[in-house]
């Protein structure tokens, strides 16, 4: 019988793997769709450039999660941003 400590180690590892392939490799897909819809119109450069683009892009992602996470408990995730209100909702006055 295998301990769930081993268990749980095994997937966070596979998990930790999966995210280090399918982060960058959706911004691979995007690049490439981008280069089939507009070919010649749009260029990038080499290697090292659509690398530096692909970091740049999942630094500001996580930059803008993290300014949404501080507009702190009043508004939530899909809220209204207006009011506030959570989607299907109705909305209070505020203070």
């Amino acid at each position: 019988m295998r301990s769930p400590a081993r268990i749980t180690g095994r997937r966070r590892t596979i998990r930790i793997a999966a995210l280090v392939l399918v982060l960058p490799g959706s911004k691979f897909l995007v690049l490439e769709l981008v280069d089939l819809v507009f070919g010649d119109a749009v260029r990038l450069g080499g290697f090292f450039a659509v690398t530096a683009l692909i970091i740049v892009l999942m630094l500001a992602r996580g930059g803008v999660r993290r300014l949404f996470e501080r507009e702190g408990p009043g508004v939530s995730a899909g809220a209204d941003a207006v009011t506030g209100a959570a989607p299907g909702r109705p909305s209070r006055p505020r203070p």
